[in-house]
């Protein structure tokens, strides 16, 4: 008897047994990994006629259509990339690579949605590349048949308002308001002001005129001393003469505060 166990029919039933543990196995794995997420796999039943590929359908910022207090960087996917259990937790992610990155944290706020939270404002003056990486899969089992990238820029400081306004007469010892876009700090910028006349007659053609640069107070009406400001006051140190021609230049350069 001994020996018929370790002859030939032995040998033959030894994969068998192996082959059905091997399974049991298996089947205890797959339905741990089951229960680990109730609530994921109840989710997950309303994609059962899923068939098309993985997308990103939605994203922002898009091109020319960035806010001066833009925040955070969004993309939508088609299909569930995560559990449940993962949503509003920072997350590390090589799913998608942002250039250059600004400080801030990863997060999914639902399974499709990915948000790269920045903290503060995304920084002004600035061109981003956002790429979203192919090959990783949904969690139906579809994954980006290629790559993606998002371009985008952020706006640079512009005039929004002047006064007073262009063309019209101004007396000889008045001011000027430069309204921007964005706050801007004058405390290493007030040289990119300047003030050029011109008489009727075109002598001392393009003289520059030596100009005083403060933020200006709107509800005051008067220059402030605050250094960070979206409104600046400019006034000439000297008084002006009649009949002249003055053209205000702001020079390349200035810069919004980050």
């Amino acid at each position: 008897m001994g020996q018929e166990g370790s002859g030939p029919q032995g040998n033959r039933l030894m994969p068998r047994n192996i082959f059905s543990f091997i399974c049991l196995i298996l089947l205890t794995l797959s339905c741990q990994a089951t229960l680990d997420d109730p609530a994921t796999e109840q989710y997950l039943k309303q994609y059962t006629d899923q068939k098309a590929p993985l997308k990103v359908d939605y994203y922002q910022p898009e091109e020319g259509k960035v806010g001066i207090s833009q925040n955070k960087i969004v993309i939508h996917f088609t299909q569930p990339m995560v559990p449940l259990s993962a949503l509003g937790e920072e997350v590390t992610t090589d799913l998608v690579k942002i250039d250059p990155l600004p400080e801030g944290y990863f997060k999914w706020v639902n399974t499709k949605t990915l948000v790269y939270q920045v903290k503060g404002n995304l920084p002004y003056s600035t061109d981003f590349l956002v790429k979203v990486y192919s090959g990783k899969p949904s969690l139906l089992g579809f994954a980006m048949v290629k790559d993606m990238s998002l371009k985008f820029n952020t706006p640079a400081p512009t005039i929004s308002t002047v006064s007073p306004a262009r063309n019209k007469p101004i007396f000889l010892d008045q001011g000027f308001v430069i309204g921007f876009n964005q706050d801007i700090d004058i405390t290493s910028q007030k040289s990119l002001f300047t003030l050029i006349h011109e008489k009727y007659d075109f002598s001392n053609k393009g003289s520059e005129i030596a100009l005083e640069v403060a933020c200006y107070d709107a509800e005051k009406r008067k220059p402030s001393k605050e250094s960070i400001c979206k409104k600046v006051w400019l006034k000439p140190k000297s008084k002006l003469s009649k009949k002249m021609n003055v053209i205000l230049k702001i020079l390349k350069g200035v810069d919004g505060v980050q």
